[in-house]
């Protein structure tokens, strides 16, 4: 299996758990709408985020080790690190920030648990080889303008040879964060 098709197992992994944390609110019937599910989500990143910058005193000043940061957590089932160096618009955190305290602690309990199940089909070797290719990334360029960034880096293929793959980040209270597409 070379990186490309780890790559594309990661993703579909993180969104089998973004599938999984919708239906869990669907259970709830104020988060049944498809708005309401983009709130809470957001929210809930922000929440991880807020609580992993305090804990922490705050994330990389660098575009590259931000992306690198972010895609290592992912292919790690690194919940905490992977919400914390995500990019959410100023209204999703507002949004959030309305739920209920006892909301917020159901919603994180049941993500984090959808997480960790999405990576269940994938043997160790393989999340092992994933995690590889990721932390194989090398900073090829970084294009920034203000708060705005694009890294362009390069990733080991397991088979031999290279692949390149573009970032996009934003600032947040001056640290740079990764946009998911």
């Amino acid at each position: 299996m070379n990186a490309e098709e780890l790559i594309n197992k990661g993703k579909s992994a993180a969104l089998a758990g973004y599938d999984m944390g919708n239906g869990l609110m669907n259970k709830v019937p104020a988060l049944k709408s498809k708005r309401n599910k983009l709130i809470v989500w957001g929210v809930l990143g922000a929440l991880v985020a807020v609580l992993m910058f305090s804990m922490l005193g705050g994330g990389s000043e660098d575009p590259f080790d931000v992306a690198k940061n972010t895609m290592v957590a992912l292919a790690k089932g690194d919940l905490e690190t992977f919400f914390e160096n995500l990019y959410w618009p100023d209204d999703v955190r507002e949004e959030f920030s309305k739920l209920s305290e006892k909301e917020v602690e159901v919603l994180e309990k049941e993500l984090a648990k959808g997480f960790i199940e999405s990576f269940s089909d994938m043997t160790e070797e393989q999340q092992q080889l994933m995690i590889e290719a990721f932390s194989s990334m090398k900073c090829e360029s970084v294009k920034s303008s203000g708060d705005e960034a694009q890294v362009e880096v390069k990733l080991r293929k397991i088979g031999g040879g290279e692949d390149t793959q573009t970032y996009k980040l934003k600032k947040y209270d001056g640290e740079w964060k990764l946009i998911m597409n």
